[in-house]
């Protein structure tokens, strides 16, 4: 197989599985030419976006309509999410066009390593949380992304229905015995993803992300996925941080979002 369709399967593969992870964290709708994600508690283009777009050129235009009016309807901003399988190529110079702007840009990552081989730090312990812990779990999540205490019900609800899935495995990491930070491992089959890796801000460069990323890598080991990824913001320190743990970047997937208001 060449290395160009290798990548190509690759990145389908990645596309699909986290296609899988949306349907349990949100509503869809396949409408043939694209995939559209929903989720109207939480008003974020990560969660109301259309995705999986296969469409011909000449038809792109009434695809994007579309999209827009579907959005409209729910009270949320039209959003598409481009990966590199993304059928016409020309697609996001047309959006562009029609008045969307990227908002967006995260790196898929694989790990390619057997193990992390990094100095942990023993201040840092990490445990798998069940269901019924997933309040305090969702608030440290929440802290460190810098989201608003206002949606601590939404985002729990919706990490609610992702833990329902099997695949579904919640870390929580402890300093000294205070809950600092937390991550999901999501697997599906033999492919997984780290989602939501977040540290208190206090308490970064203290290895806490470095120790959930280590306990994640080992257990999809333990579960035989023979694919762990994660997605990470494009040239950021944390990227920076998964390359020295072993990820290497694969692929590049865009988000846009429509903003008429910015016509000239």
């Amino acid at each position: 197989m060449s290395d160009g369709k290798a990548m190509e399967n690759l990145s389908k593969r990645i596309e699909e599985h986290m296609h899988t992870f949306h349907r349990l964290a949100g509503d869809v709708q396949d409408i043939g030419s694209a995939l559209l994600f929903s989720n109207q508690k939480l008003p974020s283009a990560t969660y109301n976006h259309a995705t999986r777009v296969r469409v011909a050129e000449s038809e792109a235009d009434t695809l994007i309509a579309d999209v827009i009016k579907y959005y409209q309807s729910l009270n949320v901003r039209a959003s598409f999410m481009l990966y590199p399988t993304t059928l016409p190529i020309s697609f996001a110079d047309t959006l562009l066009k029609a008045h969307f702007e990227l908002i967006d840009k995260e790196e898929a990552m694989v790990f390619k390593e057997e193990k992390l081989k990094i100095k942990l730090n023993p201040d840092v312990q990490i445990a798998r949380i069940s269901r019924d812990q997933l309040g305090t779990w969702t608030r440290v999540l929440m802290t460190g992304y810098g989201l608003p205490n206002s949606y601590q019900g939404v985002v729990q609800e919706m990490f609610v229905r992702v833990s329902r899935h099997e695949g579904s495995t919640f870390y929580q990491a402890y300093f000294h015995d205070n809950p600092v930070g937390s991550c999901l491992l999501y697997r599906l089959n033999d492919t997984a993803t780290i989602y939501t890796v977040a540290t208190i801000p206090e308490f970064t460069r203290k290895g806490v992300a470095t120790a959930l990323i280590n306990r994640a890598v080992a257990d999809s080991s333990k579960f035989e996925c023979d694919l762990l990824y994660l997605l990470v913001e494009k040239e950021s320190a944390t990227e920076r941080l998964y390359e020295r743990l072993g990820f290497e970047r694969v692929f590049v997937r865009r988000l846009y979002e429509f903003h008429p208001e910015k016509q000239k």
